[in-house]
């Protein structure tokens, strides 16, 4: 019996020792590299880390302290991220931090450097004299033979579309296009890119208060981009706005419309029009970018004259109630009547306003029996009178071509390719001249007239045929252009084409 107590005393003592828990290690995290090196270019990188002791529901976070550092993350042993790639001029640097987090341990906080080096660009913009509506642009470029398309666009008539799309979208507008005038896609971007260095170049038509794009990128006359697209961004002078406000009220006949142009401030210029909707929905037209482009270019026309800004827009523009007329327009087609208020200096100041206008169906008529006599006179190597007399009322369409564009062509051919150009066309009663300016010297043209009514042909074709002087004989005494007024204005206005088909850049620079 003693022995088994002593035995059972000892087993009693040994249970009551405290044995030491095994202390876990501590967690080790840590990077492969402290510093990653990235070309301009950009490109998809990573840095490995590794955890020793790791704890269970253990996370790790990941951020950069630059916005061209993408979408930083860490998983199987990788941070991964993307540069975006660098127009900068100087080499630039973002830190990315990644923070080790579980219970039971403090944060582990390790990071790295990225360094992007710099871009040599192939083309170098510089921007000056920005006023309200226009800035004067220098190129330099690194190789004198490399061919470029440069473009300039509102920043935000571009929408969504990144600047390679930007070029692309232009380029295929060039392919598209160059089969309808006659030419290959080569002979288009023969005229259309350029090369070398310029400076002081001006582009106006600006609008007041705004973002403008300029984009540059190497093509070669197949049309392949060779080079990474050049962005230079500005923004133009503001100007006073005013909060301007129209009521249109419109009347409509057919093809014909009528409208009442009532301003909320009679005491305030402005300026009006319409355009058919889909320029604006489907062609990228801005018209208040159109109206003040159109402005900028009858200002400087008069200071050409030596007159001043002021009288320019007392001439094309309105104060109080003011009517709109149009005939022959599309017939079962939405417009819109825009207006848009100006200021004494000719800059748009204010938000335009619009409403919608829905034609009818042009009345049937009855065919012409109007006879047109086309005759050439004052012929000088840019201009000529086209003096036309008729035997009676009925409207008529007046265009001219050069002869090589419809060489060889019927009378039916002629007539279509005119409807097709009828927007640029004039459309004229009784005995008028239409004088026409910036011809060619010692060029062949055909002067093409036709009974036009209610979108139909009423009479058979009328044609003109003449020859410009050369530059060097008695007639080559230069015609002085008279300075637009109001009419002029609008019909400048509804004549001027966007470039794209789609929406995008409304014209190419310079």
């Amino acid at each position: 019996m003693a022995l088994g107590l002593i035995l059972a005393g000892s087993t009693g003592c040994s249970d009551n020792e405290e044995i030491p828990e095994p202390q876990p290690l501590p967690v080790e995290f840590k990077l492969e590299s402290k510093t990653v090196f990235v070309s301009c270019d950009g490109d998809e990188q990573s840095v490995n880390y590794t955890v020793e002791n790791g704890l269970k529901n253990a996370t790790i976070k990941v951020t950069a302290d630059k916005e061209w550092i993408l979408d930083p993350q860490a998983a199987d042993g990788k941070i991964t991220f993307t540069v975006e790639l660098s127009s900068e001029e100087q080499t630039r640097e973002a830190t990315v931090t990644a923070v080790y987090e579980a219970d039971g341990t403090d944060p582990i906080e390790k990071s790295f450097k990225v360094v992007q080096e710099a871009y040599d660009a192939p083309f170098k913009v510089s921007v000056d004299a920005v006023t309200p509506v226009s800035a004067t642009i220098s190129l330099t470029v690194s190789d004198p033979q490399q061919p470029y398309l440069i473009l300039y666009s509102p920043k935000d008539q571009l929408g969504k579309l990144t600047p390679d799309e930007v070029i692309q979208k232009q380029l295929e507008y060039y392919e598209a296009v160059a089969p309808a005038i006659g030419q290959t896609y080569r002979e288009v971007l023969q005229q259309a890119l350029k090369a070398g260095n310029f400076s002081g170049e001006k582009i106006t038509g600006l609008l007041p208060g705004s973002e403008t794009l300029v984009l540059i990128a190497g093509v070669d006359l197949d049309g392949k981009v060779t080079t990474r697209v050049c962005v230079k961004e500005f923004s133009t002078e503001s100007v006073e706005t005013t909060d301007m406000t129209f009521d249109f009220r419109t009347q409509i006949d057919g093809t014909s419309v009528t409208i009442d142009v009532l301003p909320g401030d009679k005491e305030q210029y402005y300026y009006s029009y319409y355009l058919e909707k889909s320029e604006v929905t489907q062609q990228g037209v801005n018209p208040a970018a159109e109206v003040q482009r159109s402005l900028s270019e009858i200002v400087e026309l008069y200071y050409t004259y030596g007159l001043p800004a002021d009288q320019a827009v007392m001439a094309l523009c309105k104060k109080g109630d003011s009517q709109l007329t149009g005939t022959e327009l599309e017939p079962n087609t939405v417009y819109l009547v825009v207006g848009i208020a100006v200021n004494n200096e000719g800059y748009v100041m204010s938000d335009l306003v619009q409403a919608e206008f829905t034609t009818g169906s042009p009345a049937p008529v009855d065919p012409s029996d109007n006879r047109i006599t086309i005759e050439a006179a004052n012929l000088t190597p840019t201009t000529v009178d086209l003096r036309i007399t008729t035997t009676n009322k009925d409207p008529y369409l007046v265009y001219i071509f050069l002869q090589s564009e419809v060489a060889n062509l019927s009378e039916e051919a002629i007539i279509e390719k005119t409807l097709q150009k009828k927007k640029y066309a004039h459309l004229r009663e009784g005995d008028t001249t239409v004088k026409y300016y910036n011809r060619e010297p010692n060029t062949s043209y055909v002067c093409v007239a036709m009974g036009y009514q209610s979108q139909q042909v009423t009479t058979k074709l009328f044609r003109c045929d003449f020859t410009t002087p050369s530059a060097g004989s008695a007639a080559a005494a230069r015609s002085e252009r008279p300075l637009p007024g109001a009419p002029e204005f609008a019909k400048l206005l509804r004549q001027r084409p966007a470039l794209l088909p789609d929406g995008g850049i409304p014209k190419a620079a310079f």
